[in-house]
C-alpha cells in the first residue's frame, strides 16, 4: 500500500465505516464466494499502527513483519489486503482487488499491521495461511481482482462479468481454481534481464514482468 486515496461519500475513515465496507463487500455474492474459497478464516478489520515499528517500510509489508516477529512483537501471518469502491474512490462499482500482504498477530489474538498504510487508519484484511511469503526466494504472489454483477453497469460491450481475473492482465480468465500467480522481487533491473527468457517482443517482456516480477525500482 503506497498511495494516500480518496474515501467515498459518507466514510469516515473508522472501524465503524471499515466494517460497514466489510459487510457490503460480503452482501456480493462473487466476493463472498471467493473469499470463502480462498481462506477458512473470515476477513476481519486490522487496525494500522506502523507509528510504534521502526520498520514500516510502505513497501515491505512482509518483511516489516519478519523483523517484527523476529524482536517478539509479535507472530507474521499473511493473507490479503481488501480494496474496493466501498472503502476507496478510485475503484469502479464491481471490482474487489485483493492484495498479498502481512501482518503480525499478538498475543491476545488481535491483528495489526506494523506498515506504513498512508491515509488509512484500518485495513479489511484475510488471513491465508497457504500462501506465505518465500523470503529465502523473495517469491511472493499477484494481486487479484474480483468482479461483481454491478461491473456490468455501463458495459454493454462486454458479454460476461470475468470472474476470477489476474490484475493487470491475463492470457484468458480463469475458472474457479485459484490459479494464484508467484512472482519474484526483483531489486534491480539487471535482475530482471537475467532472469527474463530471452528474445521476446517488448509486448512480450512486458507481460512477463506483469506476471513473474515485482520489478518495482527506486532511484
Amino acid at each position: 500500500m503506497t498511495t494516500d486515496f480518496i474515501f467515498p461519500d459518507g466514510f469516515m475513515n473508522d472501524f465503524i465505516s471499515y466494517q460497514e465496507a466489510l459487510e457490503k463487500t460480503l452482501a456480493v455474492p462473487s466476493y463472498k464466494k471467493f473469499l470463502e474459497i480462498t481462506s477458512p478464516y473470515q476477513p476481519i478489520i486490522v487496525i494500522n499502527n506502523s507509528a510504534d515499528f521502526p520498520n514500516n517500510d510502505k513497501a515491505q509489508c512482509h518483511e516489516n513483519c519478519r523483523l517484527a516477529e523476529q524482536e517478539g512483537k509479535g507472530k507474521l501471518v499473511s493473507g490479503w489486503y481488501l480494496m474496493n469502491e466501498f472503502m476507496f474512490s478510485e475503484y469502479q462499482s464491481g471490482c474487489l482487488r485483493l492484495v498479498h500482504h502481512s501482518n503480525l498477530l499478538q498475543e491476545d489474538g488481535t491483528l495489526l499491521n506494523p506498515t506504513c498504510d498512508g491515509n488509512r487508519t484500518h485495513q479489511i484484511f484475510l488471513r491465508d495461511d497457504k500462501r506465505i511469503f518465500d523470503f529465502e526466494n523473495q517469491i511472493g504472489y499477484n494481486d487479484r481482482m474480483v468482479f461483481g454483477d454491478s461491473y456490468m453497469v455501463g458495459r454493454d460491450y462486454i458479454k460476461a462479468v470475468p470472474r476470477n481475473k489476474v490484475l493487470f492482465g491475463a492470457d484468458g480468465e480463469f475458472d474457479r481454481d485459484l490459479m494464484y500467480e508467484k512472482f519474484t522481487v526483483h531489486q534491480t533491473r539487471e535482475e530482471v534481464m537475467a532472469a527474463m527468457p530471452q528474445a521476446l517482443t517488448r509486448e512480450q517482456m512486458e507481460r512477463w514482468i506483469i506476471f513473474k516480477s515485482s520489478a518495482t525500482f527506486y532511484p
